[in-house]
């Protein structure tokens, strides 16, 4: 079992990359405790665009806890990155959209 890795430019970038270190996490989806702290990992349904998505945690917490996430599949031939609101995080979810890169044309309108 593996998995591969690349590094994406903007669309308007013509020149090389220089070398990067890259980390890598690997959870399964579920929810625990990790050295004390309460943690939930999960995956959207193909539903996440460029409008905001509410995501509802599936436990309680008993504040807003750290977000960390990412797009884990792409769709469409625009580069985009995963964005989340951080004045919606709250203990019980958070909204989160697809961002496109705009160094090429303006459009931002992104698939599922």
């Amino acid at each position: 079992m593996g998995f591969d890795v690349a590094l994406e430019e903007d669309k308007a970038q013509t020149t090389s990359h220089g070398s990067e270190t890259i980390g890598w996490l690997a959870i399964e989806p579920g929810t625990g405790t990790w050295n004390g702290h309460k943690y939930e990992a999960a995956k959207t349904s193909d539903a996440v665009t460029h409008d905001w998505y509410t995501i509802s945690f599936g436990q309680s917490f008993s504040q807003a806890p750290c977000f960390v996430a990412s797009l884990a599949t792409y769709d469409g031939t625009d580069n985009a990155h995963l964005r989340y609101s951080r004045t919606s995080l709250t203990a019980g979810g958070v909204q989160v959209m697809v961002e496109e890169d705009t160094t090429y044309d303006t459009e931002t309108d992104h698939t599922t």
